[in-house]
């Protein structure tokens, strides 16, 4: 996505929402539905972490990315 166009600085506001998005997502789901739910958010930030992680242009992602994950742990 990143090479394709999408900004990083959209793609570092997104990771940083993700924390308050599900902590919204679990009042409003069920118990199960909600693990699945942070199980994902989390997949998805590791794989993005992994895809970029020898691009040092990517460092303030990387930095977001393990903070999110810090905090969804």
């Amino acid at each position: 996505m990143l090479e394709q166009g999408l900004e990083q600085d959209e793609v570092i506001q997104l990771v940083q929402k993700m924390p308050s998005t599900l902590s919204t997502l679990k009042s409003e789901l069920a118990e199960e539905h909600y693990r699945n739910a942070v199980f994902n958010y989390k997949t998805l930030l590791r794989s993005f972490f992994i895809q970029t992680y020898n691009q040092s242009k990517y460092a303030t992602l990387h930095q977001q990315i393990a903070t999110c994950l810090n905090e969804l742990s």
